[in-house]
């Protein structure tokens, strides 16, 4: 019953704001909101999840993301690749319980009023920076239910060469073959002119977040 854990982890992030390694604390201060040029559905939906969900949570530069973790299964791999396709996962309806024993999931992607959504992407890995790969890899990303295939595939499609965080995240756990992306999407970084990166997805300033990997060069000397 693998796919029930991952879902109710997943549904607890998008629901009550638990990402894959946050920890509540209702006296932190939860993440404040930056108005930013570059909004895209795909960035609404990853920001909006979440807000407030690592109020406590330890990574605050990029390159701790290479920490090593308690279990060593969910070690980090850092990779750049481009996204060659966008398909349907799966979707989330109610949680189970005494009153609704046939609820959870998975369901199919189009079920309608799911509570979250996920969509499996394919990157195609043109380097690979920490840890070991495939040339071409699948990467999970979990959505609010409102999440649309058709704007996610081109907001995702369009991001030309990117940085990825990835490791074997819980919420996948029922897809031996689908990465996650650390911190539920949210330390996605793009290059842009001269190596540049940027934090599109990340829900609250990045500039702290990347001060010390604010270049794909800087980034490289970090963690290589």
């Amino acid at each position: 019953m693998k796919w029930i854990v991952a879902w109710v982890l997943a549904v607890a992030v998008l629901a009550g704001g638990c990402g894959d390694e946050s920890v509540a604390d209702e006296d932190s201060a939860t993440a404040t909101a930056v108005e930013r040029p570059d909004r895209t559905h795909v960035a609404d939906l990853v920001r909006s999840l979440n807000m407030g969900a690592y109020r406590n949570n330890d990574i605050t530069h990029f390159e701790e993301v290479t920490r090593a973790p308690s279990d060593p299964s969910r070690a980090v791999s850092i990779v750049l690749g481009t996204v060659v396709d966008v398909e349907k996962g799966t979707a989330q309806g109610p949680a189970q319980d005494e009153d609704n024993p046939e609820a959870g999931g998975p369901l199919p992607f189009d079920t309608p009023d799911a509570s979250s959504k996920s969509v499996h992407i394919t990157v195609k890995v043109t380097e690979v920076l920490v840890g070991e790969t495939a040339e071409t890899i699948r990467v999970g990303l979990a959505l609010p239910g409102s999440a649309e295939l058709e704007q996610v595939k081109a907001d995702l499609l369009a991001l030309g060469t990117v940085v990825l965080p990835i490791y074997r995240s819980p919420v996948f756990d029922h897809d031996d073959g689908l990465y996650g992306i650390k911190r539920d999407g949210s330390l996605l970084l793009v290059i842009g002119e001269a190596g540049a990166l940027s934090a599109p997805y990340y829900e609250a300033d990045p500039e702290p977040l990347l001060v010390n990997t604010s270049t794909l060069d800087q980034l490289r000397a970090r963690v290589g």
